[in-house]
């Protein structure tokens, strides 16, 4: 987090928090925020929201109305509890995009995470929106401008998180599940993305099959990578398919249509000595053929 923004944050009197990331990082953010002098609220649309942020830590409430209801719900909301500041993950989200227009309507700051522009150890927080939406410049004269004072670092190897896929996957499993066994109080709510806990599993299992099976088969590859034996290459990152960046911030349909037309691109254009690296994303390998 940019530490300027988070400061601005921790200076807000009475925040609300809407959907965070799976797991616990809204508890531990609450507590920081509160510690501070701040009064935190929290609304939950579902019981995986529930289960991540449960009703005990106070100043909890429940939306189960339907999404075309929300505005109102919201305008009420931040009305009657003098709310200075909104924080959710994910701008593009249908609830966020309609609390996010309120907020500016009236004059109420809204502040959006997002994981970590620089992964794996960041988390983005930004005022306004991420991605596209956010305050970062756009023009690339200055990104020019600004590169000499950046000093080249020696690539470094990035330190394997502590427990590393598990823990995630286990905040996953028992936020999905919540989600479903509570599905009859929450009957209006509309999620962003599949909710089966089963179409999870089986893509997990796809993922982590592919996952060693390309190890094995692009091992030499890899290693000459690593070892600099690759000399002129451009890379391009995939995306996950169900991203804000592809759905909403890109001219893409699909993740699908954006690597054909790069690929089509550099087959026609690119120098004949340099080679397209394409990097799948470790988070979408079992999702998509």
């Amino acid at each position: 987090m940019t530490q300027a923004f988070i400061i601005q944050l921790a200076a807000c009197r009475k925040i609300l928090l809407l959907q965070g990331p799976i797991g616990t990082f809204f508890q531990h953010l609450s507590a920081w925020l509160q510690q501070g002098g701040s009064l935190v609220y929290k609304i939950n649309f579902q019981g995986g929201d529930e289960w991540d942020y449960p009703k005990h830590l106070g100043q909890t409430f429940a939306y189960t109305g339907k999404v075309s209801d929300f505005d109102a719900y919201f305008a009420n909301f931040v009305q009657e509890h003098q709310i200075d500041a909104v924080v959710c993950h994910g701008d593009t989200r249908i609830y966020h995009k309609i609390a996010k227009t309120i907020c500016q309507q009236q004059n109420i700051s809204f502040w959006a995470f997002e994981e970590g522009y620089y992964r794996p150890f960041w988390v983005t927080l930004e005022k306004d929106g991420v991605n596209d939406f956010s305050s970062l410049p756009k023009d690339i004269a200055f990104f020019q401008a600004a590169a000499p004072n950046f000093p080249i670092k020696k690539y470094q190897k990035a330190t394997d998180i502590k427990g590393g896929f598990f823990p995630i996957a286990k905040a996953a499993i028992l936020h999905y599940v919540a989600m479903q066994i509570r599905k009859k109080q929450y009957p209006n709510y509309q999620h962003h993305r599949e909710t089966q806990l089963w179409y999870y599993i089986k893509s997990w299992i796809r993922a982590l099959w592919r996952k060693k099976w390309y190890q094995y088969k692009e091992a030499s590859i890899a290693e000459k990578i690593e070892n600099g034996n690759i000399q002129s290459f451009f890379i391009l990152p995939l995306q996950v398919s169900t991203d804000s960046q592809i759905h909403t911030h890109s001219n893409f349909s699909s993740m699908q249509e954006c690597l054909l037309e790069v690929m089509q691109s550099f087959a026609q254009h690119a120098p004949k000595h340099c080679q397209l690296i394409v990097k799948h994303h470790p988070m979408d390998r079992g999702f998509t053929s």
